[in-house]
């Protein structure tokens, strides 16, 4: 009698559960999608990163047929760093590169640098609130190299100088002949040295981590500190040994500007690239040695590729192109490295 109400039991109780397990399941399928979707959002706070990067080459060759007995040496330095404060609408980006490189030659005793540049900038942006893509900014950015600049020769050579102020080179006066191996100071440490101070528009069309997209209008303003330098205007050493030297000035230009940044990273991150190109037209010029407005325009663009082949090793490319005739008249100064670095992710 007992096993029988006990079996009801059990079977009485299974018919409700079911009815009851299922309904509870159909209401979980209609709260809970499918899919669910996860926003991420930008945190906010500061975001430093830092990377040193070494580079070495060794060449020796004697008898070598067609080949200059000697040595070659290269030893080189790069450093690349941002710290960047993000709050709500509000970033602030300061950025540090570096690249040198020492250089031995076999017709050279003497190390003579065949790279140096250090560039160091801080922009502020406002973006609105509502339209994330446009805001205002406002920076400042310093370049220069960081030691003097020397003009080496392996034999004996004649100087020629033109100051501002001349129209043809003269001799230079103090010491007209250079002797082969004895270097030549032509620019003092951090020269020439270039402030420039930037306010605008900015826009930001894109904002990926494989592309992002930044562009920036408004007015420019530049000061250069040459501390009385000197360039290379002809090297005329294969022929009449002759160098005819240029003198650098200082000047103040104020102008409208615009540039575009552009880079990113892709396959995790093993490719990193960059461009940088930007040009301003000045409007007042201290010094315009006789030029017009729209001969003194200014042009710049920076290039750089990197393959990150291990997390210590790296390949890296950098392309540097600058127009700025008080500098350098009518010619593009281009620089290319291509650089096989051991790197150490510091921050």
């Amino acid at each position: 009698m007992y096993q029988k109400i006990l079996v009801l039991l059990l079977v009485g109780g299974f018919c409700l559960i079911g009815p009851i397990q299922s309904v509870q399941a159909q209401t979980a399928n209609k709260i809970l999608p499918d899919k669910i979707k996860y926003k991420t959002k930008k945190k906010d706070g500061w975001f430093p990163d830092l990377k040193v990067g070494f580079n070495f080459s060794f060449a020796q060759s004697d008898g070598v047929v067609g080949v200059q007995d000697g040595t070659t040496l290269s030893l080189g330095l790069q450093l690349s760093g941002s710290l960047v404060y993000t709050k709500r609408t509000h970033e602030w980006r300061t950025t540090l590169g570096l690249i040198h490189t020492q250089t031995k030659l076999p017709t050279l005793e003497p190390f003579v640098k065949s790279a140096d540049k250090l560039d160091l900038e801080t922009i502020y942006v406002y973006r609105l609130p509502k339209v994330k893509w446009f805001g205002f900014f406002v920076g400042l950015k310093m370049e220069t190299p960081i030691l003097p600049g020397f003009l080496l020769k392996s034999d004996d050579v004649t100087l020629q100088i033109k100051e501002p102020t001349e129209k043809t080179y003269k001799p230079f006066a103090e010491k007209p002949k250079l002797a082969g191996q004895e270097g030549f100071q032509l620019t003092n440490a951090f020269a020439p040295l270039a402030l420039k101070q930037a306010l605008g528009l900015d826009f930001l069309p894109l904002n990926h981590s494989v592309l992002r997209v930044n562009i920036k209008a408004g007015v420019g303003a530049v000061q250069l500190f040459a501390q009385n330098g000197l360039r290379i205007d002809a090297d005329k050493s294969a022929t009449d040994k002759l160098i005819q030297l240029g003198r650098l000035q200082d000047y103040v230009q104020i102008g409208a500007e615009a540039r575009l940044n552009a880079g990113g990273s892709a396959f995790k991150k093993l490719l990193s690239y960059s461009l940088s190109t930007g040009v301003m037209l000045p409007f007042y010029s201290s010094v315009t040695n006789g030029k017009s407005i729209p001969e003194l325009i200014n042009f710049d663009l920076a290039f750089k590729l990197g393959i990150q082949v291990f997390k210590w090793l790296a390949i890296n490319y950098a392309l540097n192109i600058t127009y700025a005739p008080l500098i350098v008249p009518e010619k593009f100064q281009v620089t290319n490295n291509l650089v096989l670095s051991l790197t150490w992710n510091v921050l």
